[in-house]
């Protein structure tokens, strides 16, 4: 409770080095119901990397495959890219959950990087620290915050979220507007861009602390925040 007020007494902004592209309700009237055509999201994928993106981070799960045609066109983009990372669900469940195989199909994972979005949460279903790595078939995975601040060296354990970070400070794009060339390339050129659903109705929403709830893609951003500013 102390902790949620001291971060409402001294909100701070984001870096705005992390962009968040949203698969938001705008997005589904317009392109339709989710999950897109593989293509069309390998299309987005093609759009960020021509913007100029220094790193595409995907918040989400490729665990089984789709039509064959859209698989490739998908694989396509992320080989075209070469700067993707695609999330991993490698735990599932409260406090430590158990271990989940949820890794990306193998026609992905041979073209890009993978890091784990697994989070502990607590009773109240809120998360509160953040893994700096997963362990993964006997190897370490990063998690997808530490690809997404772009820390190559990351100790074991946990560490603890800031949430003085201001969730609404974050730099967010609609997809469509990606998909449909209305984003100016100043928007993304040389920053990390994460990909993620925000659309209430796919779910994917938890407890923010003060704040209600946010998508995933949020926690994983302040998460990178954190890590970005030397605070866990």
């Amino acid at each position: 409770g102390l902790r949620i007020v001291r971060n409402h007494l001294h909100p701070q902004a984001v870096s705005k080095d992390i962009v968040l592209v949203e698969i938001d309700e705008r997005s589904l009237r317009k392109i339709g119901n989710w999950p897109w055509p593989r293509s069309v999201q390998g299309q987005m994928i093609d759009a960020i990397d021509r913007l100029g993106a220094s790193r595409i981070v995907i918040d989400i799960l490729y665990t089984r495959p789709s039509e064959p045609a859209e698989d490739r066109a998908l694989a396509e983009s992320i080989r075209r890219s070469g700067k993707v990372t695609l999330a991993a669900q490698t735990r599932l469940g409260d406090v430590h959950g158990k271990q989940e195989r949820g890794l990306p199909i193998d026609l992905f994972t041979s073209k890009a990087d993978v890091a784990s979005l697994a989070m502990s949460y607590n009773w109240q279903g809120a998360v509160w620290t953040m893994p700096y790595a997963a362990t993964v078939d006997g190897k370490s995975m990063p998690s997808l915050a530490a690809r997404i601040a772009g820390v190559t060296k990351y100790n074991s354990g946990q560490f603890r979220m800031d949430y003085s970070f201001d969730p609404d400070s974050v730099p967010r794009l609609s997809a469509v507007d990606v998909l449909e060339g209305k984003v100016h390339p100043t928007a993304i050129t040389g920053k990390t861009v994460v990909v993620g659903t925000t659309a209430v109705r796919l779910g994917d929403q938890h407890a923010f602390p003060g704040r209600g709830k946010r998508s995933g893609a949020y926690i994983h951003i302040l998460a990178a925040e954190t890590l970005k500013a030397g605070r866990p």
